[in-house]
């Protein structure tokens, strides 16, 4: 299935709050060698982060076409959603450890989204899932008003 990814080359290691955060163990993210210059870890920690060409796409659509968002603004928000993600990610992952899984998929996504307490994206998340599914020849999708989803969808939420 495409909307799987490897997990088994990740670490599991907690930022300076104590969230979840996953690393590749190819030194991706390295927090034990601090013999790295300044500019080598700024590029490691742009590395994990999502572009912020995506965040700022987004957040045009969401402000007055007067707006305006400081570098900072923008900075700040790619780490933070580049945070939840790593912190959704982990919990997935850890989820398919335990399973003895190597890959996460797009449930294991949305029994992480619901055991970190995000519950009101299950929903749309599931009714995502499934259309883009459906796109690719891999399941049904529910109709909008229906609370149970197709077999491929499926959660224990």
């Amino acid at each position: 299935m495409d909307d799987e990814i490897s997990h088994e080359n990740a670490t599991h290691e907690t930022n300076k709050l104590g969230s979840p955060r996953v690393a590749r163990n190819d030194n991706t993210i390295d927090t034990n060698n601090n013999n790295h210059n300044s500019n080598n870890n700024n590029n490691k920690d742009q590395d994990r982060f999502l572009p912020t060409a995506n965040g700022s796409r987004i957040l045009k659509k969401v402000i007055p076409s007067n707006g305006k968002i400081s570098n900072d603004a923008k900075e700040t928000i790619q780490e933070c959603v580049s945070e939840f993600i790593s912190f959704v990610t982990g919990e997935a992952s850890e989820k398919c450890r335990r399973e003895k899984r190597k890959k996460i998929n797009g449930d294991d996504i949305i029994w992480a989204i619901t055991t970190l307490g995000f519950e009101e994206y299950v929903g749309p998340l599931k009714l995502y899932l499934s259309k883009y599914r459906h796109r690719r020849g891999e399941g049904c999708v529910p109709e909008a008003t229906k609370t149970t989803t197709c077999p491929a969808t499926t959660i224990g939420v």
